[in-house]
């Protein structure tokens, strides 16, 4: 009986889980089409650790120099000026199209 009571109630995670609508995913998982691999420009800025990953965070997973004004890039500008002293991130420096 057991046994029977685990597999109905995985089925019904499973099933409640497969339901859960989920966000439309960009070509390559960003806005922009290019994974966070294929973009250069904050390994080029050659910046510190916490740097570098808001850096990531805020040119090439969010790509929020193409989209400032989502309330997550205002946050990460914010941690990175904190962390370099800094207004603008390495992408908002050069075109990098």
């Amino acid at each position: 009986m057991r046994k029977a009571v685990t597999g109905v109630l995985g089925a019904l995670i499973l099933g409640a889980t497969l339901s859960i609508p989920l966000p439309v995913a960009h070509a390559g998982g960003t806005p922009d089409g290019q994974t966070p691999a294929q973009e250069k420009v904050c390994d080029d800025a050659q910046l510190a650790r916490a740097a570098y990953g808001l850096c990531i965070a805020f040119c090439e997973a969010g790509d929020c120099d193409r989209f400032p004004k989502r309330p997550s890039c205002a946050n990460l500008r914010r941690n990175f000026t904190k962390q370099t002293g800094l207004k603008k991130f390495p992408c908002e420096q050069h075109n990098v199209d």
